[in-house]
Parts: structure tokens; sequence; C-alpha cells
């Protein structure tokens, strides 16, 4: 997988794309609570459009990576869906907590693009929104895959990956599908969406999206580095064009992200995520080795597969990008309002996680920290908050 010069060789990406959209005038279905909390309770269309549940039904604790997510923001570890808790006003009391803590509804779009007869292929497309009272993020997610006899470099699959992203796509909302290009659909989708679901102006939007990628398959034998990428070093130039970087790959401590480990935050080469603004790319070439990806096996030695750490990345992110395109969407500190009081809501809310708090730490990691500094989102939450945001744990220097 990794040879003497680090030049990783790949079989399978997943590459999944985010757009935020943050409105000030969403549909009465979605702003207004008690409507919000009704298809929380009991799922009803939005202007047409089927909604559920952002985690499947009945609930999956430990298969179900989207549970696992909201359930940690819902600040609920037996979340269950609102309509199973009894009589109406214990519902309506949990699908308002559910709303405060920003859980969403989801809705579900297909994804389509065409094929090809030569390598690489394109595999599992999928596109959903994730639609709020404050307005909506989209994900669209997508495998590129070479067979196994025909592995390539890293720097070769990011090469072909962007030729792919320029090919024609359609998105499926609702009954209409449009067309547009792969790397496109998401921000497409987002401004269909807000045609659909707003009642006038125009949505806040980031300067940019955000692409997260993932090494999901590798050819054996499976190799990978006893320490962290040095800098420059062809590793860690990879992982920066993989995580949509451009121009000169950032500082490795300031990218790469350290885990939780035995009480403290450590540097661990065989579970890589580098973040930039734009893009977080993933490799786990110990759990490529470990489990190959299958399922019943990685239940077993109850780990995390690459494509079920790339969910919850991408899961984490949406949450992140709409908490954070709230508080950088927000009127002056002074003003009153809906989307002011939700920004207020958000920041507090990633405050505690860019921490984070010592109990929550093995989940939530310092992913929430890394995004913020590199989105520039932290000083945004600084300015509502008047205040620095606290580090109860420091990440350690990068080895040298």
């Amino acid at each position: 997988m990794v040879n003497a010069l680090g030049e990783i060789k790949v079989n399978r990406l997943q590459v999944s794309y985010i757009a935020t959209r943050i409105h000030h005038d969403v549909c009465r279905e979605l702003k207004e609570p008690g409507s919000f909390v009704t298809r929380l309770c009991k799922p009803q269309p939005v202007r047409g459009l089927e909604v559920t549940l952002p985690f499947e039904v009945p609930v999956n604790q430990r298969e179900d990576v989207a549970w696992q997510l909201w359930s940690k923001v819902a600040r609920r570890p037996d979340l269950r869906p609102p309509s199973e808790l009894g009589d109406i006003s214990k519902q309506r009391d949990e699908g308002d907590r559910l709303r405060k803590r920003l859980v969403p509804l989801r809705h579900r779009m297909r994804l389509s693009a065409p094929g090809s007869a030569t390598p690489p292929f394109l595999e599992r497309q999928s596109a959903e929104a994730f639609l709020h009272p404050f307005g909506w993020v989209v994900l669209s997610t997508v495998d590129v895959a070479w067979p196994k006899a025909e592995s390539v470099s890293l720097e070769e699959a990011v090469n072909q990956l962007a030729e792919w992203e320029n090919q024609p796509a359609w998105v499926a909302i609702g009954n209409t599908q449009h067309k547009t290009t792969l790397a496109n659909a998401q921000e497409d989708a987002a401004d269909i969406l807000a045609r659909k679901l707003a009642d006038k102006g125009t949505p806040w939007s980031p300067d940019c999206g955000h692409r997260v990628a993932t090494v999901i398959d590798a050819p054996d034998p499976i190799e990978f580095p006893a320490d962290m990428p040095p800098p420059g070093g062809p590793l860690h130039q990879a992982l920066h064009k993989l995580s949509w970087g451009k121009g000169t790959a950032l500082k490795p401590g300031e990218a790469f992200v350290a885990h939780y480990s035995d009480g403290e935050f450590r540097w661990i080469p065989s579970d890589l995520v580098y973040m930039c603004g734009v893009g977080t790319a993933i490799f786990l070439p110990e759990a490529i080795a470990n489990y190959s990806h299958t399922k019943k096996r990685a239940l077993a030695l109850q780990e995390e597969t690459t494509s079920t750490r790339h969910r919850r990345m991408t899961l984490l992110i949406t949450y992140l990008s709409a908490a954070a395109g709230l508080v950088q969407s927000a009127p002056d500190r002074e003003s009153h309002g809906d989307v002011a009081d939700w920004a207020s809501r958000a920041a507090g809310y990633l405050s505690d996680l860019f921490a984070p708090k010592p109990a929550a730490a093995h989940f939530w990691g310092l992913e929430t920290r890394r995004f913020l500094e590199r989105t520039g989102g932290k000083w945004d939450v600084e300015d509502l908050l008047y205040g620095t945001l606290t580090v109860r744990r420091e990440s350690p220097p990068y080895p040298s």
C-alpha cells in the first residue's frame, strides 16, 4: 500500500461533497417550532418533499453511524424516535429538544452519473439533504473504484477523480431531475432547495463547500508507516491533494488531527485524518489491513471500517457546517430574530466541542477544533461569544 518512497496505492476512494445554505426566510413547515416538531414526531412532507428522521428506524445503535452521531448531538444516549415515547406531550417535548439541539430532518435525493467502460468506475452514488429551521446542508457521495489488478497511486487517483468531477450527472429532487456535474451536484441541489423551501430572499452560503475523501481499499500486501508523515514528504503531499487542498501543503501540525487514546491525545500513524479549509482526507491503513472491509468481521471486532469512518466524518461535518454557517451568517451581535437566536445557540454548542470535555473526547476528538480553525469559524464563534474558546486538552507537538 505504501512503498519505500511513501507512495500510496489504492483501489477505491469514497468521496463526499457538502454544501451549506442558511436562510432567513425558510418556509413555515420548517421555520415554525410546532410544525418542525410535528415532523420530528411523525414525518410528513415539506413542500412536497418526503422527509424522515436523520437515523434509521427501528433504531440500530450498534450499526447505524447516523444514530450514533445524532444521539451525541442530542445528548441522548438512549435516543429513540419521539413517536415511541408514549403520550403526545412527551413526544412533542422530545421533538422540541431535538430541534433545539440542531437535529435535522432528512430528505433523500437521487444522484446518478454515466458509467464508463474503463476504470475508474463510479459506484454507490447517493445524495441527501438535512433540513433545519434555518436552512439545509446537502451531502452527495460516490465511490470511485479501480480493479484489484489495476490499482493506481493516490496521486493518479486524485487526478482521475478531478477529471470525473467535471462529467455530467443528474440529481433528482422530488419528482424532478436536474442536470449538473459530479462535483457540483450538492451545490446545485442546495440552490434548488432554496427555491422550493424558502418564500423569499437569498440564502447565505460559505465561500466554498467541503469535500471528504477516504481511501477505502488498497492492494495487498498492506504496509503502513511507523511514524507520522514527515513535512513535505510524499504522503503529506498526497493527503493534501486528496483533501482538495491547493498549492503548498499545510504544516502537518496544523492539518493532521491527533486522536484520543489512553487518556490523552496522540499522533497515530495508522489513523491519518488531514483537514484543510475546503476538505478532509482520511487514510486508515491499519483498518484496511485488519478487516479488509468485511462487515461481519468488523462488527465482531467492534471496530470501524474505512467506510464507517467516512460516514461518521461526513455526518459530523454536515452538523458542523450547519452550526458554523449559522454563526458566520448571523447578523451583528446586537440584533435579534430567529437566525440570531439560532446562531447564539450554535456558538455555544461549537464552544463545547472545541474543547472538548474529557468525558466526550473519545467520540468527538479534535476534528471540530481543526474544522473551525481551518475554515475560520473559530474567530466567528469567539466574536459572537465575546471571548476566547477554551481548550481543555491540547494537541501534542507534531513529531519532528
